[in-house]
């Protein structure tokens, strides 16, 4: 089994992100870096995520960069959870809709969009 690396997973998510802009030519503007103390959330965000999440997975939540307007895959959006206009908190537990919800250690990466993508789970309890 293997462990979880919060640096490894930030790390690997940069390396996609970067990969994905290059091969589509999209300008580095569309990739955000979080500031070295993370990603700030509003109180409402934060209460929303601690009663939803674990500890590890809000702290994942704060230190990784994300993508605007990139695909990563055929209609596979990443999620970028501190920007409540572009997709917010709103997809920590249900990045599909309907009445499914993810555990409290899981955090989703990615969504569908119009519902042919991929959707992508980290489960921080194992690092897979």
């Amino acid at each position: 089994m293997a462990a979880y690396d919060r640096d490894a997973v930030i790390e690997g998510m940069l390396a996609l992100y970067k990969t994905v802009l290059h091969m589509d030519n999209g300008p580095a503007t569309n990739l955000r870096i979080p500031p070295a103390s993370g990603w700030d959330f509003s109180i409402d965000d934060m209460e929303s995520l601690r009663n939803m999440k674990t500890p590890d997975v809000i702290d994942l939540i704060r230190r990784l960069p994300y993508t605007r307007h990139t695909f990563i895959a055929y209609q596979t959006d990443p999620i970028a959870y501190f920007d409540s206009e572009w997709y917010g908190v709103r997809h920590a537990a249900n990045p599909w809709g309907g009445d499914a919800i993810t555990e409290d250690y899981e955090l989703p990466l990615t969504f569908q969009s119009e519902n042919v993508g991929t959707i992508l789970i980290l489960d921080t309890r194992t690092g897979k």
